[in-house]
């Protein structure tokens, strides 16, 4: 990657993690579609109709979200008429599982709690579980990292108390991403093996390809990208083998995060536009905004930062619209690369600004002390199910100064952070200044190049109309006029064609000809491998070089000279090597004569930031400036 890539590029890829719904209360008889519909067409308005109608969702509900839909109205319509609690409880668990994938959250968790409610007067624990699990997934989602651990424990306490392996190894998965998300890979990597070994006990093949997606990240964030890619390709051959497109698309997606990391960017390219395909298959929202994000840091990669930014925007609006956060804060970052990418420095630093405080509010010293207080509290209850009373007094003997000490920690919490703020806050604002100076300079630098010739030329001018040379002094005024408005039109821009330099400098060399009453001869040639249209340089980069070989190498000799400039591209064609070349008195006798500095060629380089070699010819001197495009 490239050292002008921001500091956004340094950060891994956003990784595609996913969280298992589980549901519960229905016959797991592996019915054919036909033989469910028929169980419907009987109409016989009982429990077995109502288990066709969740079969039936289950079955269409990530290849065809709508015609599921249908399927699960029906269902409820079903239960109210038959006054079936049960069947509503787990209706309303299916409403959370599909208005969750459309990334209307709200929504969802208002049909999870309602199916919670009722699985909770039926006593019914698995269903309750579901519940919260899938609670905790849309917490997690919203960036509510706290909520969503607490949705976790409290279903891996359930599952635990009634039994329930598969639900056990799914909720392990879910907390191991949690962790992941706060950057403890080490912990992640414990509990997704944890799961995964359930999984494998279970013989489960999608909840393996879960697992080993989920391991293969921990090897992506350790930049051990050759290993994860072995390992999600194994996941990827397990899901196709299994179908379902959420699943493979899930897979391709971290297939061509690898990719990416090893640089491969043309495969990375193809697994994230099949990827994105399925998921748009599907009208998964939020996992579309994630392949948005990965597209566009792909881009970034390949320094397309108008495509780039197409995504990012596209990410930014998604992630708004679904209220997820975590995924502004990539979105937030992204825009600030592909913005610097095209030069928009000023829109780049006001992305950055957004990144930063979004960023704070996910990952801050609070949200840890929260997360490592409910993992801590829950690995306790594991170890220590009965709390004797001596430990209740040790604990009441401690709390004084427990106390103290977290009032300690809180104050010195504070202090830092408020030392923390201050520090990057006048370094932005350093930077802002710095940005500003850098524009200011480079403007001056143009500037000053300008009043000198404008003074000669002016005084030319003024000659011509006093001997009486008018035509003559009429046109070298129209060619003078159009190439200060040349010069005008380029002076707020950082870069122009080549096209539009080398107008330049012939005008300019024109003018000096005329000037000098024919003593003056030139040429210009260009390698014929340079794209004079598409290739940027910096405005007026050659004509101080070309100024100096006439005032300080032809006119002094006091006869007709010439001056070659000549443009060659490098084999990579990463540099231009220009060449002003001239036959006047040479650089030894402009030395002895010590009349002129040049102003130019020392700004020339300053823009540049590369030394100008000079040689000396026999007769006259040549120049070479490198140029990068």
């Amino acid at each position: 990657m490239k050292d002008t890539i921001s500091f956004f590029k340094r950060v891994l890829p956003l990784f595609l993690l996913v969280f298992q719904f589980l549901y519960v209360g229905v016959c797991h008889a592996q019915n054919e579609l036909e033989d469910l519909e028929v169980i419907i067409k009987k109409n016989n308005r009982d429990t077995v109709q109502f288990d066709a109608y969740i079969e039936l969702y289950k079955l269409e509900h990530m290849e065809a979200p709508e015609k599921a839909k249908a399927y699960l109205d029906q269902a409820m319509i079903l239960a109210r008429k038959i006054d079936y609690d049960r069947g509503k409880a787990l209706a309303f668990l299916c409403y959370g599982d599909y208005y969750g994938n459309l990334g209307k959250s709200e929504l969802a968790m208002e049909m999870l709690n309602k199916g919670k409610s009722i699985y909770d007067k039926l006593n019914d624990h698995r269903g309750s579980a579901s519940c919260l699990n899938n609670l905790g997934s849309l917490r997690y989602k919203l960036g509510e990292y706290n909520e969503a651990l607490e949705c976790y424990l409290e279903t891996a306490r359930i599952n635990e108390d009634i039994g329930d392996t598969l639900g056990l190894a799914i909720v392990q998965h879910n907390i191991g991403g949690i962790h992941y998300e706060q950057g403890r890979y080490d912990k992640a990597k414990e509990y997704w093996q944890k799961s995964l070994d359930l999984e494998y006990a279970l013989k489960d093949s999608v909840g393996i390809v879960y697992g080993l997606n989920a391991l293969g990240t921990v090897h992506t964030a350790k930049k051990e990208y050759e290993k994860a890619l072995e390992m999600m390709l194994s996941a990827l051959n397990i899901a196709n083998e299994v179908g379902g497109i959420s699943l493979i698309a899930s897979i391709k997606l971290n297939i061509g995060v690898q990719y990416q990391q090893l640089e491969q960017l043309d495969k990375a390219k193809e697994y994230y536009l099949q990827s994105l395909a399925l998921f748009k298959q599907i009208e998964d929202k939020y996992e579309m905004t994630i392949q948005y994000i990965n597209l566009g840091k792909l881009e970034c990669d390949l320094d397309n930062g108008e495509k780039a930014l197409a995504y990012f925007d596209t990410s930014l609006t998604m992630a708004n619209n679904i209220g997820a956060p975590q995924l502004m804060e990539h979105s937030y970052g992204g825009l600030a690369d592909a913005n610097k990418l095209i030069g928009n420095y000023e829109e780049a630093f006001d992305w950055l600004e957004k990144w930063n405080d979004i960023q704070d509010s996910l990952t801050g010293e609070k949200v840890q002390i929260q997360l490592n207080e409910l993992q801590e509290k829950y690995e306790t209850e594991l170890k220590d199910n009965e709390i004797t009373l001596l430990q209740k007094k040790k604990a009441e003997a401690t709390l004084t100064a427990d106390r103290r000490k977290w009032l300690l920690i809180i104050y010195s919490i504070l202090i830092v952070s408020a030392i923390l703020i201050l520090i990057l806050y006048l370094g932005k604002r350093k930077a802002r200044e710095q940005q500003r100076r850098s524009e200011l300079e480079q403007k001056a630098l143009r500037a000053q190049m300008n009043p000198h010739f404008i003074f000669n030329s002016l005084g030319a001018i003024q000659q011509m109309y006093v001997t009486g040379e008018l035509d003559l002094a009429n046109n070298y005024m129209g060619d003078f006029g159009s190439l200060m408005r040349k010069i005008l039109d380029n002076s707020g821009k950082d870069l122009i064609s080549v096209k539009e330099e080398l107008e330049m400098l012939r005008l300019y060399l024109e003018l000096e000809k005329s000037r000098n009453n024919e003593l003056l001869d030139y040429s210009i040639d260009v390698d014929e491998r340079i794209d004079r249209l598409g290739t940027k340089i910096p405005p007026m980069i050659i004509q101080p070089f070309v100024e100096n070989a006439i005032w300080h190498g032809l006119l002094p000799s006091k006869k007709k000279g010439k001056v070659v400039v000549r443009l060659n591209c490098t084999k990579n064609a990463d540099m231009i090597i220009c060449e002003i070349e001239d036959n006047g008195i040479g650089i030894q006798q402009q030395v002895k004569r010590k009349k002129y500095e040049s102003k130019g060629m020392k700004i020339t380089e300053q823009r540049l930031g590369t030394k100008v070699r000079v040689k000396s010819l026999s007769p006259g001197t040549c120049v070479t400036i490198k140029i990068m495009i």
